[in-house]
């Protein structure tokens, strides 16, 4: 018997398919791993991200006295830190969203492959889709808006300058 043969003999072709589903399913539950360690990190560091433009506005505005020399520089490295957070959001959850498109395109070739006695509950993916695109589009708003408020403070400094009005 040749080779050609052995690969046509049915208990062959079921092992192929075995692995072969194996590898889909194992595919799949590392992609998922996969984006949810890489959403656990962004938002880790979105919270250090919006914690530290937060403390520094705050003390932008309750400072007293004269800006230091430096402050200009300060601003400048904020104004490229929220640009970088912005694009890295936005490229971020186009990621997400190419895994998730990834894990149904590997439910859909498992789903073909095998059929359930209950077809009415196709399986989804584990992604929840909208949540993830409300929430980056949030996070990518809070940093377009820290970065205008850095840049407004680095081309007009004199905001700062201007005395502080009082609710006497």
């Amino acid at each position: 018997m040749c080779a050609a043969d052995a690969s046509d003999r049915p208990g062959d072709r079921r092992a192929e398919a075995v692995r072969s589903t194996a590898m889909l399913l194992k595919e799949m539950e590392e992609i998922h791993n996969w984006a949810r360690l890489g959403v656990q990190l962004y938002f880790g560091w979105f919270a250090l991200q919006f914690t530290v433009n937060g403390v520094a506005a705050g003390w932008v505005f309750t400072y007293k006295g004269a800006m230091p020399s430096f402050a200009r520089l300060i601003f400048a490295i904020f104004m490229g830190w929220n640009l970088m957070g912005t694009i890295t959001t936005f490229r971020f959850h186009k990621h997400i969203l190419d895994c998730d498109q990834r894990i149904r395109d590997v439910i859909a070739a498992l789903s073909a492959r095998h059929t359930t006695e209950d077809a009415s509950i196709p399986p989804r993916s584990p992604v929840p889709r909208e949540a993830i695109s409300t929430v980056f589009r949030l996070c990518a708003a809070t940093m377009l808006m820290s970065l205008l408020f850095w840049t407004i403070l680095e081309v007009c400094p004199r905001i700062l300058s201007t005395p502080h009005s009082t609710l006497d």
